[in-house]
């Protein structure tokens, strides 16, 4: 398995449960936060943009909220490995990065609505519903970041 599957595997687990502990100790700090990262990620897509530092804001907010500085110091320790993830997450393939862009909205939309309303199980599964569909979506590349063949695509 290439090692940023394993990446990926791992985060499954993590920022499930980061997303989880969110739900259920956010503030309304971390609503107003989490609100910031949302509409930035928003105006990116209108402009047909992709930035990983603003996506992973979204992912750094999700680990503020849970108010427990081991998720947090997780996703920093990781953050090589995250943004060679991101960046093959949304490289060209079957789709357009129009389409890729809406389905990753939608996705930090599920984990954000479930943390607002303080459902932790909703959250857990939607943070790793969005990691399955990433780690999914980079499949398709090898270790030297060349494009492998894909029968299906994952969005």
């Amino acid at each position: 398995m290439n090692p940023r599957n394993f990446c990926f595997e791992y985060r499954i687990g993590i920022e499930g449960e980061a997303a989880a502990a969110a739900a259920r100790y956010r503030t309304e700090t971390d609503i107003a936060r989490l609100k910031k990262a949302m509409s930035d990620l928003e105006k990116l897509h209108q402009a047909s943009q992709f930035s990983f530092e603003v996506d992973f804001e979204f992912h750094l907010s999700v680990a503020r909220a849970t108010h427990n500085n081991f998720f947090l110091s997780c996703l920093e320790t990781m953050l090589p490995e995250i943004r060679s993830g991101m960046v093959l997450a949304i490289a060209p393939s079957g789709l357009s990065a129009e389409m890729k862009g809406m389905a990753i909205r939608q996705q930090h939309l599920a984990v954000f609505n479930a943390i607002e309303r303080r459902d932790d199980a909703g959250a857990r599964h939607a943070m790793r519903m969005h990691l399955s569909r990433c780690s999914q979506s980079t499949r398709h590349w090898d270790g030297a970041g060349t494009a492998l063949e894909l029968d299906e695509q994952p969005y």
